[in-house]
């Protein structure tokens, strides 16, 4: 398998920081769209998102990215999961929260369907319960 580092961030003296590395295959999914939203974010919300992107790509089978309504999207069949980024924090959001198992509330939201969880660090993002829901929605 072949790592890609990409550069995203020139360091002020001619030279680039590379600041994520994507295994192949999933750097042949990504959106372009995708990858500036990201490059425009805080430092933080850039290491949740660049995250939470690679937790996705490596938890679901022919994952698709897109942008609509201003905010990264992904998709299989139909779309299932978003991000956007607010003032002090990352949301993550998902279609058909109703189906997801949420014993600690975690969730946040009034939709029917819509729910999404606010990620203000790096301790927030729990691969292991993302993965479960990602896997729920995918199904």
């Amino acid at each position: 398998m072949t790592d890609v580092r990409v550069a995203l961030r020139g360091n002020g003296d001619g030279t680039y920081v590379p600041s994520l590395t994507l295994r192949a295959p999933y750097f042949a999914r990504m959106n372009d769209q995708v990858t500036a939203y990201i490059e425009g974010a805080s430092e933080e919300q850039r290491r949740i998102m660049e995250s939470v992107r690679e937790l996705v790509h490596g938890t679901v089978k022919d994952v698709r990215e897109d942008f609509k309504w201003g905010r990264p999207i992904f998709a299989t069949a139909k779309d299932f999961a978003y991000f956007k980024t607010a003032k002090s924090y990352v949301t993550f959001g998902f279609m058909q929260a109703s189906k997801l198992d949420d014993p600690d509330g975690r969730l946040e939201g009034t939709g029917k369907d819509m729910r999404h969880i606010k990620l203000r660090n790096m301790a927030d993002v729990d691969a292991a319960l993302l993965k479960k829901w990602l896997k729920v929605l995918t199904a």
